[in-house]
């Protein structure tokens, strides 16, 4: 490739796809590459490839080599050389670098909706909180996450949205009754832990119970929560959105999820905060699924097989659910092996019990019963 190639095609300043945007090239590895930038960064850049290569850019400059070093091989890219061919010095480096990464920034960027644009500055530049962000856009907290991790994915050049990933273990859930990392077992359990009366109400204020069930795998999948810069941020995060929730909601949390795992906490959270802005959305509850229609198609189908709905139930569907999620938890447990099932009819004392799964002596010693190897 001649040698000039590279920088006479930035002379021509070209106007990229973009509006108001500019092509750059450069060498990539040893292949000319471009990328989509700003005007004032395209001649930052142009101005710096003049002090750097004094107007003469060279391929070879550009070319990946492999350096050993104690018997080990080792990757060296060397990006640009000065004009007797040594390797520019790292702050010389670090300028370059840094206006490309934000040049590749501001591009995954031009694709976000201007509020989204005005919630990355808010959170990146200015360092507002979520919780701040939402007062000053007139939006919710929740709002605020959900935008926040699709802004996420676009600087990081996810080539899969947090919606397309829930989306995919949604229906893999509907086929195999699982997800890939677990999170239907978790679901399970806030659905277990959660107060009956308070858990119905909240279901009251979905349009069904599918799609509560798909709202609550969904958030477990997504996990808003862990994309917090640092845990310190997120605890008050975490406390000043638990502030702003009915008396009831934060009685609950403190009575049941408080101490719990992370998932659990901010799932319940997350919940807590959809009921209410439902509250304030929508004029009453949706209205919910008439039973009594599903009932008599139910007793319709169970007459075909000569047995009553209450007959089906109890000799059919729930022996085969229970059948399902006995599968589905041992699988659990053998996957971890840090579950251990206490037997109800176990007529050892509980002390006999427990020195059986963790020993006798001062330093306990973790055996589970289930998956020991038999003598």
């Amino acid at each position: 490739m001649p040698e000039t190639c590279a920088y006479k095609l930035n002379e021509l300043k070209q106007s990229a796809a973009t509006k108001g945007m500019f092509l750059y090239y450069f060498y990539d590895r040893g292949k000319l590459s471009s990328c989509e930038v700003t005007e004032y960064q395209f001649d930052r850049l142009v101005e710096l490839d003049t002090e750097m290569y004094n107007s003469d850019r060279v391929e070879k400059a550009h070319r990946a080599t492999y350096v050993k070093a104690d018997g080990k091989s080792y990757y060296k890219k060397i990006d640009m050389e000065n004009d007797d061919g040594t390797l520019l010095d790292e702050k010389q480096r670090g300028m370059l670098e840094d206006i490309t990464e934000q040049a590749t920034a501001d591009k995954r960027l031009s694709v976000l909706s201007k509020e989204d644009r005005e919630i990355y500055e808010l959170y990146y530049l200015e360092e507002y909180t979520q919780v701040e962000i939402a007062e000053e856009i007139g939006k919710t907290q929740s709002y605020v996450a959900k935008h926040l991790a699709k802004i996420e994915d676009a600087l990081s050049g996810s080539s899969e949205s947090d919606e397309a990933k829930a989306n995919a273990q949604w229906e893999k859930f509907l086929d195999k009754f699982r997800t890939d990392d677990d999170e239907d077992i978790l679901w399970d359990m806030f659905r277990v832990i959660m107060p009956v009366d308070d858990q119905a109400e909240m279901v009251s204020w979905f349009y069904s119970y599918r799609e509560y069930y798909k709202f609550g795998l969904s958030y477990l999948v997504i996990r808003p929560f862990s994309k917090y810069r640092d845990d310190t941020i997120a605890e008050l995060e975490f406390g000043n959105r638990l502030n702003e929730l009915p008396h009831r909601s934060r009685e609950v949390y403190y009575d049941i999820f408080d101490g719990q795992i992370d998932e659990l906490r901010w799932l319940n959270l997350a919940l807590c905060e959809e009921v209410e802005y439902r509250k304030k959305t929508l004029k009453e509850k949706p209205k919910q699924t008439n039973f009594e229609k599903i009932f008599e198609e139910a007793e319709k189908a169970c007459s075909r097989l000569d047995m009553t709905a209450e007959e089906f139930i109890h000799k059919r569907f729930l022996p085969q659910q229970y059948a399902r999620l006995e599968k589905r938890y041992a699988d659990f447990r053998r996957k971890y092996k840090n579950v251990v099932v206490i037997e109800e009819d176990d007529p050892r004392p509980i002390r006999e019990q427990i020195i059986d799964i963790f020993g006798e002596g001062p330093v306990p010693h973790f055996s589970n019963p289930e998956f020991r190897k038999k003598k």
